[in-house]
């Protein structure tokens, strides 16, 4: 349990560090103005690369006239509307979807108001990608069964990925046009209408796992997909430029250039207007060594012809020839050398904690920018400073005590830059010298696990973190409150017009409080409030990646299963709730999860992207009032699991007309052609 409950510490590919928006400097970053406001932005509300496959997706509930297209779009690869039927007493308990409750299972066309028995085909719409029955059929007990049926519409035929779950121990069973599907469930639909029925069993409460993260017992979740070959068609995308590795950091935009982070050390700066990659810098053990230490053994000496290489496979990538898979497998394969020769050298100095199924990267910290050099940060320790040109101004990887102990999630916390510092937390606060890279200071006895926001206090810099306060100058402690910390504290906090929003999620609550406007040794957050979350749908609580976005007076969390809840603030009253559609759970940053990204606000509307690329964008206000859905479709390459879609961590970042979205794949410039 624990593995999965401390994996939210991957938020931090959510999080982002950058000057203060009062600073005269040409860049925008992770929520605008430290809000995820970007009021002047004027970005589409419409965009997309979708398969023409799943462009001409519909679905309906109700059997189909004949062979005329009908239904609603399900473009996005979720079902809407249902026909669902039972429940139904199975003769064995312990084989209740060996049981056909309905003789000609697979030849089955439902339509409402059939009955079989005493049951009737009832229409139901579901709420996202969930369908529970429960509410549907109040009388079923532990063990009963029900079915769920619709008709899918394919103006072409071709294959996909569709894949059903439900987390009752006895999982559900599918049939896709009368058969049943392989494990992977990779499918051909037939252009025309298509058949999919889904029978559940009825859990009980012994058979709920820890990760159980829906209420309800009776229930399944959806989502299908393209697979390649697929024709794909594009709408609204400036640019869309393929990276040398994935990576869950936000991008940033400093002058005509964006700055993205990419695995497992690299610093890729991009033509902002045109996509194309204008140098990219490897940050290795290699590169943070000093002179003294690779004269002091002789593996420095076997790093070099590795090291030179690395350089002339990065340049490519500028050259205009892009980061050709072959190169991106060999790049991989010298930085792992690099990587192991170091530890030949010393494994406890130059330990970085092994990635596994939750680990968010080495890259996971965003940059920050003065708008004039590039500041950044890996979980390797290591730190750097380069020009808007690519040219080092310097490196840096000081002796850090905590880097040397085990850790399950690797390290959360993005840098900020504040006072002429460039301050950093890896499990310890160490501040470096802007201009030279020195150590200027460092916290060993103290960690938090938020990101850092700069603000000012009486005209001098200070940093904020989940339940903390420091003087960007000296480090020195100015408020500490442990009741706001808790098991979860990984959501960078906001700043909004002096007040501080920050999630203890894991506690069930958001805390409020007004800034000091004075400087002093010791200060304090004041009018400090308390908001109980409503109750969750994530291990029972209410497990959030994503900041909060408070706007007119209204708080919008949506966790990480895509439940979005709208919060009035001065009544602390729940507005609305709305389960936005859960796609992909497997991912490289958390298994349970498909929200990560913050909300932003962008113009006039709200602009929520999940784990697969899609974008659902909503008025803000007291009702839900959704105005689009987009989707970025990407193929990869098939992997242990399952062939993937792109997966999507990074928060968006708006900058003037255009919208900028870092995948695992691609980094993505969208607006109006």
């Amino acid at each position: 349990m624990k593995h999965l409950l401390f994996a939210l510490a991957f938020l931090v590919v959510f999080t982002c560090s950058f000057a203060r928006a009062d600073e005269p400097t040409k860049l925008t970053g992770w929520r605008g103005n430290w809000t995820g406001e970007f009021p002047d932005s004027n970005i589409p509300t419409t965009w997309g690369r979708v398969s023409k496959l799943m462009s001409g997706v519909r679905a309906q509930a109700k059997q189909p006239d004949g062979d005329k297209p009908g239904g609603t779009s399900a473009y996005a690869g979720v079902i809407s509307d249902w026909l669902v039927i039972g429940p139904f007493t199975p003769k064995d308990p312990d084989k209740p979807l060996d049981d056909p409750f309905i003789a000609t299972e697979q030849d089955l066309r439902p339509d409402a108001g059939q009955k079989v028995g005493d049951n009737t085909w009832k229409v139901a719409a579901t709420d996202g990608n969930m369908l529970d029955f429960d509410p549907l059929l109040k009388d079923g007990a532990p063990g009963q069964v029900a079915y769920a049926h619709t008709y899918i519409y394919s103006a072409v035929a071709g294959p996909v990925m569709f894949k059903v779950g439900s987390d009752n121990t006895l999982g559900c069973k599918v049939w896709i046009n009368g058969k049943v599907p392989p494990q992977t469930a990779k499918v051909d639909f037939v252009q025309g209408w298509n058949r999919v029925l889904v029978k559940v069993c009825k859990g009980g409460k012994k058979e709920q796992s820890y990760n159980e993260f829906l209420r309800s017992q009776w229930k399944f979740t959806h989502h299908f997909y393209a697979c390649a070959p697929a024709e794909f068609q594009a709408s609204n995308i400036i640019w869309a430029t393929k990276m040398p590795s994935w990576c869950g950091s936000c991008p940033i935009v400093v002058a005509d250039k964006v700055f993205a982070m990419s695995e497992d050390s690299d610093l890729v700066c991009l033509d902002k207007k045109t996509g194309k990659i204008l140098w990219i810098r490897s940050n290795t053990f290699y590169d943070a060594a000093t002179p003294q230490e690779r004269k002091a053994d002789d593996a420095f000496g076997q790093m070099e012809p590795i090291v030179a290489r690395l350089k002339i496979i990065n340049d490519a990538f500028g050259s205009g020839a892009g980061p050709a898979k072959e190169l991106r497998a060999e790049k991989t394969d010298l930085t792992e050398k690099l990587f192991n020769l170091t530890r030949k050298i010393d494994n406890d100095k130059y330990y970085m904690p092994q990635p596994d199924f939750n680990h968010a990267g080495y890259a996971i910290h965003t940059p920050c920018s003065d708008g004039r050099n590039v500041y950044i940060m890996l979980s390797s320790g290591v730190v750097a400073c380069y020009d808007l040109q690519g040219n080092r101004k310097w490196i840096n990887r000081p002796e850090q005590e905590s880097l040397r102990k085990p850790h399950e999630h690797a390290f959360p916390s993005s840098p900020v830059l504040a006072g002429g510092k460039f301050i950093t937390c890896l499990r310890e606060f160490i501040a470096f010298d802007a201009k030279t890279g020195d150590v200027a200071w460092r916290k060993p006895d103290l960690t938090v696990m938020s990101s850092l926001v700069p603000f000012k206090i009486a005209g001098q810099d200070a940093v904020y973190a989940s339940d903390v306060i420091l003087r960007a100058s000296d480090g020195k402690e100015l408020w500490l409150k442990k009741e706001w910390e808790s098991c979860g504290d990984y959501i960078t906090p906001v700043i909004q017009k002096g007040t501080v929003y920050t999630l203890a999620t894991m506690a069930g609550r958001m805390h409020m409080g007004t800034l000091p406007v004075a400087m002093a040794d010791k200060v304090d957050v004041t009018d400090a409030s308390m908001i109980k979350l409503p109750p969750g749908d994530s291990y029972d609580k209410r497990m959030i990646c994503a900041s909060p976005l408070i706007h007119d007076g209204l708080a919008y969390l949506i966790d990480m299963v895509g439940c979005l809840h709208v919060i009035d603030l001065k009544t602390q009253n729940e507005v609305y709730e709305k389960r936005l559609y859960q796609p992909e759970n497997r991912s490289h940053y958390h298994a349970e999860g498909s929200f990560y990204a913050s909300p932003i606000l962008a113009g006039k509307y709200i602009y929520f992207l999940n784990s697969t690329g899609a974008t659902l964008v909503i008025e803000p206000g007291r009702t839900f009032k959704l105005v689009a859905i987009n989707k970025l479709e990407n193929h990869l390459s098939p992997d242990v699991w399952f062939e993937s879609p792109e997966h999507f961590a990074a928060s968006p970042v708006c900058d003037g007309n255009r919208l900028y979205i870092r995948g695992d794949d691609c980094t993505y410039c969208i607006g109006e052609k």
